[in-house]
């Protein structure tokens, strides 16, 4: 597994670097789009639609890259034959191999687990849920429902198990997607549907995405971390600084704990103690991670928790003095949100793709440059008292301000095509 994890690593870095070097990214669009073209000639509807926003996917991340014209027609040309071309698209992905999958893995599963699209469990708590929840249920005709899908996988999974169409008459969806960039065929499943999609929708780019892709999709300004708990986290004003900075993530190469330990190197004895909080994937663990810090030579004010309860993670938080996120793509990120109500600042790159950038403000945290990252952290851990990120995070984020601006959002579309709302 360990090798797996690097060489699957290897080729997102070679891919990395291709797309951003204009003769490779064209060589790398034609082998791919000459990919989409063969399934969408063998009938592979579903396959060739995927492959195509995958590409529109890619060469959107790029500064300055433009859609090559024979893509953009191409995807064009699926929402011109719509309605009778998303009925072609569904039955198709039910055709999938991935549909299949899902469909035959969640038949083994007892029924409560197949309505709650929820992995079983031995001996769950009674308050756990799954990635399907009901928030409103149907009251009739003039009153819909609200269906809740959380995260990317549970889109895919809903439309392989469910008569879609039939609960679009009766459910309004609400999607929050955990990923970054949602150019994905998933999304053309569900604009297609007869109901209003509601699609959380935190980062800026992803938002107009939604918006222009019309149909039944309507973004908003929300994610993931808009839904973290403030009351499981207390402020740190007071705490007693354990740690210069805190930093939770998965031992994944992407998470970039290399490029954190390369501005300590360059921080010397201006850096205190760092708190790395994760847990083992894809055959990496702490071990990787504490030999990558020894390598630069700052194995000593390392402290690594691997797989902690999250009241841990909290005091942990607390005792630090910022929190720091380094991977270029990730959007679902509840970290930044539990650092925040821990009443301690973030550090996110610059170049990170996917967190609201709007949240990012002198009362939260900094924006940082790779090259100047080891100062960024310098000035953070010296001013750290200056910010007020929970004050600014219980006003403008956390369950309860999510919970009113959906249900509002919610409101407003039902009451405008003439519905109840209770």
């Amino acid at each position: 597994m360990t090798m797996f994890g690097g060489v699957l690593f290897f080729v997102y870095e070679l891919k990395e670097a291709a797309v951003h070097v204009a003769p490779l990214r064209w060589l790398y669009f034609q082998l791919l789009f000459c990919r989409a073209q063969k399934a969408q000639r063998l009938g592979r509807v579903f396959d060739a639609l995927d492959i195509a926003l995958h590409l529109e996917r890619e060469i959107s991340a790029v500064p300055g890259a433009r859609l090559p014209k024979k893509l953009q027609d191409f995807l064009r040309r699926h929402l011109a034959s719509w309605p009778a071309g998303w009925r072609c698209l569904v039955a198709s992905y039910r055709k999938a191999e991935l549909a299949r999958r899902h469909l035959a893995n969640y038949l083994a599963f007892p029924l409560a687990d197949r309505l709650r699209i929820r992995q079983p469990k031995k001996s769950p708590p009674p308050e756990r849920q799954g990635d399907l929840l009901v928030l409103k249920p149907c009251l009739g005709p003039r009153e819909k429902g609200v269906i809740f899908l959380n995260f990317d996988e549970t889109v895919d999974k809903f439309f392989a198990m469910y008569d879609v169409e039939r609960l679009a008459h009766e459910y309004r969806i609400v999607v929050e997607p955990s990923a970054w960039g949602y150019q994905q065929a998933r999304m053309y499943l569900l604009r297609g549907l007869d109901t209003d999609v509601v699609v959380e929708s935190q980062y800026l780019q992803d938002y107009k995405y939604i918006d222009q892709l019309g149909g039944s999709m309507r973004p908003i300004r929300l994610g993931a971390g808009d839904w973290v708990d403030p009351d499981l986290f207390a402020s740190g004003r007071e705490t007693e600084k354990k740690y210069d900075l805190a930093m939770v993530a998965n031992w994944l190469k992407w998470k970039r704990h290399k490029l954190l330990f390369q501005a300590m190197r360059q921080l010397g004895p201006s850096i205190g103690k760092v708190a790395l909080v994760g847990y083992p994937i894809e055959g990496r663990t702490s071990k990787e991670i504490l030999a990558l810090a020894k390598r630069y030579g700052v194995e000593e004010k390392i402290d690594l928790y691997e797989k902690i309860s999250a009241p841990e993670v909290a005091e942990i938080l607390r005792s630090s003095k910022a929190g720091i996120m380094l991977s270029k793509k990730e959007g679902a990120n509840r970290g930044i949100y539990e650092c925040w109500f821990s009443d301690i600042p973030i550090i996110l790159t610059s170049s990170n793709i996917g967190v609201n950038r709007d949240h990012i403000n002198q009362e939260t945290g900094t924006l940082a440059d790779d090259r100047e990252l080891a100062e960024a952290i310098r000035t953070v851990c010296q001013q750290h008292a200056e910010f007020q990120p929970r004050a600014w995070a219980l006003h403008n984020t956390g369950w309860k301000n999510a919970s009113h601006r959906l249900n509002e959002f919610l409101k407003k579309l039902a009451l405008q095509q003439h519905e109840e709302w209770t």
